[in-house]
């Protein structure tokens, strides 16, 4: 994936949360794993990180706005591991967990779990 640059966007987590889009965010995430769209993630998480700050510089950081926040961006992250998952699938992933089939497929275990450690790292503000 080509590198961008996601500097000069910002999501407004007040307007977010005010206006209670919870059907139309889901349905954003649908659209971002039916189409495998790790890029269009990674900006959303930049921009709410933004967000995040420049409530916190505002001190408007309540105790439920920080909720807000993190239930977003934990959203963010599961659909990035279900991407990463059908990208790299594991015959573990929904047969049974067996002490032979975790050792033979460590290795694309850890292939995967390496590039959600690099979608994180790309995503971080």
């Amino acid at each position: 994936m080509a590198t961008q640059d996601y500097s000069n966007i910002e999501i407004d987590l007040l307007k977010l949360n005010g206006e209670g889009h919870a059907k139309k965010w889901n349905e954003f995430l649908t659209d971002c794993y039916n189409k495998k769209q790790i890029g269009r993630l990674i900006q959303t998480r930049i921009g709410l990180q933004k967000g995040a700050d420049s409530l916190a510089k505002k001190n408007m950081n309540s105790a439920s706005m920080i909720e807000f926040y993190l239930r977003l961006n934990k959203s963010i992250e599961d659909t990035a591991k279900k991407i990463i998952r059908l990208a790299y699938p594991m015959p573990t992933d929904n047969g049974p967990k067996n002490e032979f089939a975790t050792k033979k497929w460590i290795e694309a275990k850890r292939e995967r779990d390496n590039q959600f450690e690099s979608f994180i790292l790309r995503s971080s503000y």
